[in-house]
């Protein structure tokens, strides 16, 4: 997951969300892609629209309801319009649960 999947919920709470280590949370999808050119990850690859796949003509855009690129000038402290940052605010907002730590009881004294 990178940073824009992460701070929108676009990730699978115990699915592709549940890792050890998630190397690029910090990398925006733009500097995923930057990165992928830079190690030779080939350009079929880079050039598939973003989608999980779950059903057929389903992308990540229109499911997220915003642009990769407008998520990641959001991300950056760039500007946005309107529209565009109350979107994110909401995803953002509504996955909260999936970036808080799992609830657990307070330890007990066994007997």
């Amino acid at each position: 997951d990178n940073a824009d999947e992460i701070h929108v919920g676009y990730f699978t709470k115990y699915g592709d969300g549940a890792a050890d280590l998630v190397p690029i949370a910090e990398l925006t999808k733009g500097e995923v892609f930057q990165a992928s050119k830079l190690l030779g990850v080939p350009e079929s690859i880079l050039n598939r629209v973003p989608t999980a796949g779950l059903f057929s003509g389903q992308t990540d855009e229109s499911e997220l309801g915003v642009s990769y690129e407008e998520l990641d000038r959001y991300l950056l402290g760039l500007k946005v319009n309107e529209k565009v940052q109350k979107r994110i605010a909401y995803l953002h907002h509504i996955s909260q649960h999936k970036r808080d730590p799992i609830p657990r009881p307070k330890k007990f004294i066994r007997d």
